[in-house]
């Protein structure tokens, strides 16, 4: 008996030891190694709070005036190369209109003198060296009766003192004048016909000559002033056309700085 109550006494002892011993799961996890891996969370009302991303803050004060401080600086930029630009379009135009006066002008004076050329030639032609003609044949042809009245008169004052017997020093004296005017008269001759031949062969046809190279010139003096004038012309308009892309060119980047400045103070 006993023996029987002791056994019974050191059983249940040991089952209070084990039981005491054991341990719970709370403390098992306390004790597990830190390097076991670890559920993930989800996440919580407060750290979403947290983890929020943060809203983009204003613009610095400073750094807005520095920007309306340039923004103003290149206005007053563009409205000056704005008045620059309005100036050298009115010079273009100014400058074309000019061009053009003083081509018409240069023009007129080259048609007319392009005509009195034209007209000199035809006057020439018509008039000119035909009435220098007849009078050089008119002049030959009195030299050429000169030379014949000078002839015959020599003639008649041989035939009449052949048969005179004297006063031989008079007759001396007349057969000499007579001779001599004959001489005379037949040098004019001949320079009356050189003189003809030289005005039909050489002077007249050298005169025409420049007369027509003088047409031929002016003809080219205008055809030359006509090319300029369309040179010029587009030259002219070509400038007109880059003063005025430069007029649009500063109003694009003012109306850029107008958009900046709107949109500026649609932020505020």
């Amino acid at each position: 008996m006993p023996s029987r109550l002791w056994l019974a006494t050191l059983s249940c002892t040991l089952c209070a030891c084990s039981t005491a011993v054991r341990p719970t799961p709370l403390a098992q996890s306390a004790q597990a190694p830190s390097d076991a891996p670890v559920a993930p969370r989800s996440p919580s009302s407060a750290d979403a709070s947290t983890t929020k991303p943060a809203e983009p803050a204003a613009d610095d004060p400073a750094k807005a005036a520095r920007k309306a401080e340039e923004r103003a600086r290149k206005r007053a930029k563009l409205e000056r190369e704005m008045q620059v630009a309005r100036l050298k379009l009115n010079q273009a135009r100014l400058a074309a209109q000019n061009a053009e006066v003083q081509h018409q002008a240069a023009m007129t004076k080259a048609a007319a003198e392009s005509e009195n050329a034209k007209r000199k030639l035809q006057n020439f032609a018509e008039q000119g060296a035909p009435i220098r003609i007849a009078r050089a044949t008119l002049s030959l042809r009195r030299a050429e009766d000169g030379a014949m009245e000078a002839e015959e008169e020599l003639n008649q004052l041989q035939l009449m003192y052949k048969e005179d017997q004297f006063a031989d020093q008079t007759k001396e004296i007349v057969l000499e004048r007579g001779k001599r005017r004959l001489e005379r008269s037949r040098a004019d001759l001949e320079i009356q016909r050189r003189d003809l031949a030289t005005l039909e062969e050489k002077t007249l046809p050298l005169e025409r000559a420049e007369l027509e190279l003088a047409v031929h010139e002016k003809q080219r003096e205008l055809e030359r002033l006509q090319r300029d004038a369309e040179t010029t012309k587009l030259d002219k308009q070509i400038a007109v056309l880059n003063a005025e892309g430069e007029i649009v060119r500063i109003e694009n980047d003012l109306a850029d700085v107008d958009r900046e400045e709107n949109e500026e103070r649609e932020k505020k």
